[in-house]
């Protein structure tokens, strides 16, 4: 998850286009892996483990993308990184599978379809975020899934990441 001061903007930035494109506002996230149907106890104990392996990461904004699939529409873009594919290789670890791991480092915007005038949006966007890096300070465990209605998404823990060596 961005850190609070990150997390505030990015929110300002999905309710200002949720409208836009005709979808509710979420939390403003990265994915390393949704929709698993891992008991709540499990991912509990071992998420807190894999946030206190990987410090604080600030991971330099590379882009401003959009695609057809729905929870891809309009997002920043990030560097494949050593410390995502960590996290993407402990989170599998936990779940057993590699169902739902996110394709690449991306942090959604907007969600739904593509919409006329996007390509101004998507230009406005990266205006904003050209040159700016976003710290992700914490993982979080959250009810959300392609078959939970947005407006019903939950975040039930947080675990902080460890502090980034002096």
């Amino acid at each position: 998850m961005p850190a609070p001061t990150e997390q505030a903007e990015l929110a300002g930035w999905v309710q200002t286009l949720a409208p836009t494109f005709g979808q509710p506002a979420f939390v403003p996230h990265l994915t390393i892996q949704g929709d698993l149907s891992t008991p709540l106890e499990k991912l509990e104990a071992q998420a807190q483990a894999l946030a206190a392996s990987c410090p604080v990461q600030r991971w330099p904004v590379q882009g401003v993308e959009s695609t057809a699939h729905f929870f891809r529409c309009l997002y920043l873009r990030f560097e494949a990184t050593p410390a995502f594919a960590a996290l993407q290789q402990g989170a599998q670890a936990i779940s057993g599978t590699a169902q739902g791991l996110s394709p690449y480092p991306h942090l959604s915007l907007a969600y739904g379809q593509m919409q006329p005038g996007q390509p101004a949006l998507a230009k406005a966007v990266q205006t904003h975020f050209a040159g700016r890096s976003l710290v992700f300070d914490r993982i979080s465990i959250c009810l959300s899934s392609k078959d939970i209605p947005i407006t019903d998404w939950t975040c039930l823990r947080d675990y902080p990441l460890a502090p980034v060596p002096a």
